[in-house]
C-alpha cells in the first residue's frame, strides 16, 4: 500500500509575522501603492499615444513625399533627385513597419522634413532655360521674398491668437505651389489677376474664406495652427468640392484640430483631387 503524501505546512512567516496558508492573500501593500501604480500606467499610456501620433505624422509625410516625387518626375524627369527621394520613401515605409522608439521616429521625421523641403524647392524653382537670365533672377528673387512673406504672415497669424506651442503647430508643409495651382483651379477664378506665388494664393484665400461661410475666428485659427500656406491650400482644395461640404467652417475647424496633433496634411487633399477625371498633373 502506498504511503500517504506528506502533509503540507499550514503555517509560515512573512516579515517575522506568522501566516496561515489558509488565510487570504494580503493586498494591503498593493492598495497602499495604488496611486503610484496608476501614475506609472498613465505615463506609459501617454508615451504610447505620443509614439502613435508621431508614427502617423511620419507616415503622412512619407506619403506626401511620394506624391511630390511623382509630380516632380512628370515635370523634370531628367533629375536624379527623384530616384534618391523615391528610395528614401520606400526605406521609410519599411522602417515604419517595425516597432520604433520615440527617438527613432523623431529621426525619421527630421529626414522627411528635410527631404520635403528639398523636393519642394526643386519643383518650384524657376526653369531658366525658358526665360532670360534677367527674368530668372527676378523669379528667384520673388521666390525668396515669397518665403519671407509667408514667414511674416504666419507670425502675424500666430500673434492674432494665443501663441501655439511647438507641439500645437502642424509639422506638415504645404505642397509645391505649382502642384497646388495645377490642381485647384476654382479659387483662381476669384483672383483679379494671375495667381503664381504663395503671397497671391494666401491673399486670395483671405478674401474667399468669408464667401465660403468660414468665420474669421476659424480662419485665423487655421492659419495659426496649420501655417498660412497650408491653410490656403486646404481652403483651395475645399473649394474644389464645395458642394459636398455641408458646413465649411465646422469642417475646417475639424481639420485644424487634427493638424495640431500632426494628423492632417493638406497634401492628402491634393492627392485625392488629382485622381479626379479631367485633372491634369502638370501645369
Amino acid at each position: 500500500m502506498p504511503s500517504d503524501p506528506p502533509s503540507l505546512p499550514t503555517q509560515g512567516t512573512c516579515g517575522g509575522r506568522a501566516v496561515n496558508a489558509t488565510d487570504p492573500f494580503d493586498l494591503t501593500p498593493l492598495v497602499a501603492r495604488f496611486d503610484e501604480f496608476r501614475e506609472i500606467a498613465e505615463k506609459l499610456a501617454h508615451a504610447e499615444a505620443r509614439c502613435k501620433r508621431l508614427r502617423e505624422t511620419v507616415s503622412l509625410m512619407r506619403r506626401d513625399l511620394a506624391g511630390f516625387v511623382a509630380y516632380g518626375l512628370s515635370l523634370k524627369p531628367e533629375l536624379a533627385l527623384w530616384d534618391r527621394m523615391s528610395d528614401l520613401s520606400v526605406l521609410t515605409a519599411r522602417d515604419l513597419r517595425r516597432r520604433l522608439s520615440f527617438e527613432d521616429l523623431n529621426v525619421l521625421k527630421a529626414k522627411m522634413i528635410a527631404a520635403l523641403e528639398e523636393v519642394k524647392t526643386c519643383i518650384d524653382a524657376p526653369q531658366s532655360d525658358n526665360m532670360s537670365t534677367s527674368d530668372a533672377n527676378i523669379e528667384q528673387h520673388h521666390q525668396s521674398s515669397n518665403k519671407e512673406y509667408i514667414d511674416n504672415r504666419e507670425e502675424a497669424a500666430t500673434g492674432a491668437n494665443e501663441a501655439p506651442t511647438v507641439s500645437h503647430r502642424s509639422p506638415h508643409q504645404a505642397p509645391p505651389i505649382k502642384l497646388v495651382l495645377s490642381t485647384c483651379k476654382e479659387i483662381q477664378t476669384f483672383a483679379p489677376g494671375s495667381v503664381r506665388h504663395w503671397d497671391d494664393l494666401v491673399s486670395l484665400s483671405d478674401a474667399v474664406s468669408p464667401m465660403m461661410g468660414i468665420s474669421r475666428q476659424v480662419w485665423k485659427e487655421a492659419q495659426s495652427r496649420m501655417g498660412t500656406a497650408q491653410a490656403a491650400t486646404t481652403l483651395a482644395a475645399m473649394l474644389e468640392r464645395f458642394a459636398e461640404i455641408k458646413s465649411p467652417s465646422a469642417y475646417l475647424r475639424s481639420l485644424t484640430q487634427k493638424a495640431e496633433n500632426g494628423l492632417f496634411s493638406c497634401g492628402a487633399m491634393i492627392r485625392a483631387l488629382q485622381v479626379r477625371p479631367g485633372v491634369s498633373s502638370q501645369l
